[in-house]
């Protein structure tokens, strides 16, 4: 029915809050290749209210921005985007405060693998021992060696499955071996990082500090239906922070999830208090405090206590 359609296609403008946006989901159309992914008008907002000077510039090439110094009574996500190693393309990572969705500080420069590995790791540890987020493609496993090496525990891993649930989110606390250290960017996650992204933007839900990803931002086009930077630019830091802000859409939100279900059977086994007048009961059926339900499956989370 071509009207019922038209109703439902005008419905998506609606619900998307982008008619552009909408044209992409539904329409599968990109428009002319080298449209920008990120509107001019983001831009300008973020450029108007949020964009600064950093307090403080680190490093032997001053690359290391800093917007905020380390508040112990907060938490922090460091995602870093590994360089390939050509001389093309640079080494990038973001600190962002979990909980405000800020960027605290930044990283772009040109770094062997394995000091990167190093770097992010004393990076991480002064920003209250940040969850550490490294992307793991080819060169990445070399900065990821290095982390390793040093003991770093706030690692994040991802599963090989390349489903992020809550159920495959757990196993990273039960040591399952279907986890891989570092975080995969594939077909399937890379278009939804760049969504959560603009999504962010979009929505001005996420405080962007830094000029430089600005200028990435401006220059990050739809090439033939796939995001990507103009030729002759680089998206590292695009592609780093839209790692973070699509694992603080799921993962990190899993966990939270988890931390307060945690706290709520806590509570719970606290406050009901049963007194027991001895023999036995008439109702054998007796529930585990501890399980609980994801995907249709129970799990005993126990372990978490």
């Amino acid at each position: 029915n071509p009207e019922t359609n038209q109703e439902w296609r005008v419905a998506q403008n609606d619900l998307l809050g982008d008619p552009r946006l909408a044209a992409q989901e539904c329409d599968c159309d990109f428009s002319t290749s080298g449209d920008i992914v990120f509107y001019s008008e983001w831009i300008d907002f973020l450029n108007e209210t949020t964009i600064k000077d950093p307090m403080e510039r680190r490093g032997v090439d001053q690359n290391l921005w800093i917007w905020e110094s380390t508040d112990y009574s907060r938490e922090y996500m460091v995602v870093a985007d590994v360089a390939r190693g050509d001389g093309k393309d640079f080494s990038a990572c973001h600190v962002m405060d979990i909980a405000t969705n800020t960027q605290v500080a930044e990283y772009k420069g040109q770094m062997p693998p394995k000091e990167f590995g190093y770097f992010l790791t004393g990076l991480a540890t002064e920003y209250n021992n940040a969850m550490l987020v490294v992307e793991n493609a080819n060169i990445g496993w070399a900065t990821l060696d290095a982390i390793i090496e040093r003991g770093y525990k706030n690692l994040y891993q991802s599963p090989k499955s390349d489903q992020l649930t809550a159920e495959s989110y757990l196993r990273v606390f039960e040591g399952n071996s279907e986890m891989v250290p570092g975080f995969t960017m594939s077909m399937r996650t890379r278009p939804l990082c760049i969504n959560k992204f603009r999504e962010f933007v979009g929505d001005r839900s996420v405080t962007i500090r830094s000029k430089r990803l600005i200028e990435e931002m401006k220059v990050f086009v739809w090439k033939n239906g796939r995001p990507e930077a103009q030729t002759g630019y680089n998206d590292d830091l695009v592609m780093s922070f839209g790692i973070g802000m699509f694992l603080r859409d799921t993962s990190l939100k899993f966990q939270q999830q988890s931390l307060d279900m945690t706290r709520a059977t806590l509570g719970s086994v606290k406050s009901n208090k049963v007194t027991y007048s001895g023999g036995h009961s008439a109702n054998n059926s007796i529930q585990n405090p501890y399980e609980m339900k994801i995907d249709g499956k129970s799990h005993d989370i126990g372990w978490l206590l």
